[in-house]
């Protein structure tokens, strides 16, 4: 608890530049996820870097097409390998795991706040099955989207 008192004054974005502080919030990250009992929620790593900003604005608006390495890359004046070395020097993460992370927070959202059939949030979000949107949701969150919505829907009635 001392250690979230800690950092209640800084910021709510804690970017890598800042070695510090970024270590102090990934390692109380990682504390909080080994004694925890239920997952943390999914949150997608941000940035300031204005080569990848607008390439993260692109992706949240366009989450529900295809989204492939090679063509956001070209649409940006970008090699493949020049954009995956940019998410991963800067978020820490690939350019697939972005998108996926994407993708499963705007499906989270949808779960929740629409009365939207599972396969119509799946297409959606991007996936090109139900199924697949399903087992990739199980993956990250440990529940199927239809349990995920029932449980926080009694959490929040």
């Amino acid at each position: 608890m001392e250690m979230i008192l800690f950092t209640e004054n800084w910021s709510e974005n804690i970017f890598k530049k800042e070695k510090s502080k970024y270590q102090y919030i990934k390692t109380l990250g990682t504390i909080i996820a080994e004694i925890s009992k239920n997952p943390l929620p999914v949150v997608l790593p941000t940035t300031t870097n204005e080569r990848l900003s607008p390439i993260l604005q692109y992706i949240h608006l366009n989450v529900h097409q295809p989204l492939l390495l090679k063509e956001v890359a070209k649409l940006f004046g970008l090699s493949s390998r020049s954009l995956s070395r940019l998410f991963k020097d800067t978020l820490d993460i690939s350019f697939l795991q972005y998108v996926k992370l994407t993708r499963i927070i705007r499906s989270m959202e949808k779960l929740l706040q629409t009365q939207m059939s599972i396969s119509e949030i799946a297409y959606l979000s991007g996936y090109n099955s139900p199924a697949t949107f399903s087992n990739t949701f199980y993956k990250l969150i440990k529940l199927r989207p239809v349990d995920f919505r029932k449980i926080n829907r009694e959490i929040s009635e």
